[in-house]
């Protein structure tokens, strides 16, 4: 989780001293050679912010963390070089910069429910009307969407390879977000930039469906609402019991296993 944290807060300080004196907040290709000398300053904000060092601390990286801040480094840098090359782009917002959120009116026996959901997405950029809503993520999160049902799955043992990607679930929600906020006057691509497949020769950050990069989310957005809300529901239906995972590989790594009682 340190890495990730850090990774984002460096991307995020980059790109948003990138466009600070832009008030078009255009990026354009004579705007890298500053981006790239800014790396290593970048990095040091980020660590300095995630592990609680103040500014007049001196900064030395030690043991476990010279080691992160390399692969933070090469991971920038890469994505550096994608920009560029995809370049000239508008930067629409950046993580902190904007709240993306909804609500929804849930109405179970008797009562109704306002459940507001939110994300602070990573990046979103447009160019040539299309708006990108990127991911990054630092594991080798999968890409492939079989259906947008099957991204509800809750069956037990039920993972990506078998039809359910908690990654492209995350994205598509993104997109979700970025549409209720803004609309959907343009093409919505949702992309994750996982840093073990960034580096191949062949690399598309984009979503894939049947086997197909996935270059706009819009006529699939109706159908994901439609099985969100009905994810809602049952979450606030007092008939259907919250019942734990029988397949016990999933507590492995799962964020909530030291007060589920597994």
């Amino acid at each position: 989780r340190n890495f990730g944290n850090v990774l984002h807060m460096a991307l995020e300080y980059l790109y948003q001293d990138a466009v600070d004196q832009k008030p078009n907040r255009l990026v354009e290709a004579n705007d890298f050679f500053k981006v790239r000398n800014s790396v290593d300053g970048a990095i040091e904000k980020a660590f300095r912010k995630h592990f609680g060092m103040g500014e007049k601390r001196k900064f030395e990286l030690k043991g476990r963390n010279i080691v992160m801040a390399d692969l933070i480094r090469k991971f920038i840098h890469k994505i550096i070089d994608m920009d560029e090359a995809y370049a000239p782009f508008t930067i629409i917002s950046l993580e902190k910069e904007d709240k993306y959120e909804r609500t929804f009116a849930i109405s179970q026996s008797e009562s109704t429910y306002q459940v507001r959901l939110g994300a602070d997405i990573d990046r979103v950029d447009m160019k040539d009307g299309s708006v990108r809503v990127n991911d990054y993520k630092s594991g080798k999160d999968a890409r492939e969407i079989d259906q947008i049902e099957k991204l509800f799955d809750t069956t037990p043992g039920t993972t990506w390879k078998k039809g359910r990607n908690k990654a492209g679930f995350q994205t598509m929600l993104y997109a979700w977000l970025y549409a209720a906020k803004h609309g959907e006057s343009h093409a919505i691509v949702p992309g994750l930039m996982n840093m073990q497949e960034l580096f191949q020769e062949d690399f598309d950050y984009r979503l894939t469906m049947n086997n197909s990069p996935l270059s706009d989310a819009r006529p699939h957005l109706s159908y994901f609402e439609s099985k969100l809300e009905e994810l809602l529901k049952e979450i606030y239906d007092a008939e259907v019991p919250f019942d734990q995972t029988e397949d016990d590989r999933v507590c492995t790594f799962c964020d909530f296993k030291g007060i589920c009682g597994r």
